[in-house]
């Protein structure tokens, strides 16, 4: 999926892969993906673009708000909350529609072998709508769109984008963040109803952002209190450089 490649073994080990494997199989297993997938989209004029990663972005909503990024340290919630707060929140999701528009990228390789597996549904932080272009599914994003899980199984959902969409993006400032698990109480629904195992796959699928991460520890502390998952419900991984970690 990448264009380096990797030995999966590295990252995942023999016997937790083949868990996951037979999770997939069965129709149990989750995806969660964040930034790096839709990174891997390429520009459709042949250009290099890529969609942004959180410290680009963070550099081109500051210069579409005349704000200096540089003056933030490096944190992407300090210059939102500044930006939403000392010029107004419309302000703050218009600079981010436009330097999120996915309409100039082509999905890429990864996201098309991503898209011929049986995952039970695919959840993601990104605000894009490449993963509802490449799943042709109307996302759930906020508690009224949870009653369409409701629909016979062929009509459900399986794209959950727990941070909004560009539309809609509900979950930018550290407010919104504080305020993000009353906000996606559905999610245990989901939990309570579904018991699925969750995988955030390696090395360019997922690159996260700290509180990105957090709201991925998040939802498996809620499975394991909801269900009392066994950890081998759950892995996470992704490389950086030589370092990689894997939580199984």
């Amino acid at each position: 999926m990448a264009t380096d490649h990797v030995d999966c073994t590295e990252v995942l080990p023999a016997q937790h892969a083949e868990l996951l494997a037979q999770k997939l199989l069965d129709g149990q297993l989750v995806l969660f993906v964040g930034a790096g997938l839709s990174h891997l989209a390429k520009a459709r004029d042949g250009s290099g673009k890529r969609m942004p990663l959180w410290q680009e972005l963070m550099e081109r909503v500051a210069s579409a708000c005349h704000e200096d990024a540089e003056g933030f340290d490096s944190n992407p919630l300090d210059l939102f909350d500044a930006v939403a707060y000392g010029q107004d929140r419309f302000t703050l999701e218009e600079a981010l529609r436009q330097h999120l528009d996915d309409h100039p990228f082509a999905l890429s390789s990864a996201h098309l072998a991503l898209a011929k597996l049986p995952w039970a549904a695919v959840f993601t932080t990104n605000y894009d709508l490449l993963l509802q272009r490449l799943l042709n599914d109307r996302p759930v994003f906020e508690e009224r769109d949870y009653e369409r899980m409701s629909l016979p199984a062929a009509q459900r959902p399986r794209l959950f984008q727990i941070h909004g969409t560009l539309h809609r993006p509900h979950t930018l400032t550290r407010e919104d963040y504080r305020l993000w698990p009353a906000r996606i109480r559905w999610i245990d629904c989901y939990i309570e109803t579904e018991s699925p195992a969750w995988y955030l796959p390696a090395p360019a699928v997922l690159l996260c952002h700290k509180l990105r991460l957090k709201c991925w520890n998040g939802l498996r502390i809620c499975c394991l209190e909801k269900k009392r998952i066994p950890c081998s419900g759950f892995s996470m991984s992704w490389r950086n450089g030589r370092d990689h970690c894997h939580c199984p």
